[in-house]
């Protein structure tokens, strides 16, 4: 008890948050206030990123939403959400690519990913019929769970294959982009 639930949009931005009490936690989430200019809240159908930051040790650690019983992860104005939460061990087991959330899509998705080790991690996306899109992560990166909201506004609707390469994994997920 005691320890927070904070929200983060895709950029790392803090949106809200709220004290765990009971094994149980409420929260608002603010969504961004358009009569300024600066981004300082989430827009409609951004994803939704939570984080338990441990009051004991002052660290953060992703939540793994394990079970969504009303509402979404997507940001939408005036959503009521119940969901339920697992945390992540502070490094994977193994390397993994999880699917998309949401899939079918509409502009944004958002891909999560995990290393035993650091190491080079090189993400694309490219068309059904093999052709590259879009480069999402091409970078030596640290041990741990990372996230990738991929924005596909400037791209046409139909079938996406994500894939993920290291020197001792790779991966591919199938999307859909609906428009």
């Amino acid at each position: 008890d005691g320890d927070l639930i904070l929200a983060y949009s895709s950029t790392g931005t803090l949106v809200g948050g709220g004290a765990v009490s009971d094994s149980r936690c409420g929260l608002a989430i603010w969504g961004d206030d358009e009569t300024t200019e600066a981004l300082d809240g989430l827009k409609e159908n951004d994803i939704i990123e939570l984080r338990l930051r441990s009051i004991e040790t002052n660290s953060e650690f992703l939540i793994d939403v394990s079970t969504i019983q009303t509402g979404s992860m997507a940001y939408q104005t005036d959503q009521f959400t119940v969901i339920n939460v697992e945390l992540k061990p502070a490094l994977p087991d193994n390397y993994f690519l999880s699917g998309a959330y949401p899939n079918p899509f509409n502009n944004l998705t958002r891909l999560t990913y995990g290393m035993p080790e650091s190491g080079f991690v090189k993400v694309d996306v490219f068309d059904i019929s093999g052709r590259l899109v879009e480069t999402l992560v091409n970078e030596n990166l640290q041990a741990g769970y990372h996230n990738i909201t991929w924005n596909a506004g400037g791209i046409s609707t139909g079938i996406y294959l994500v894939k993920m390469n290291t020197d001792k994994f790779s991966s591919v997920k199938k999307l859909m982009l609906v428009k």
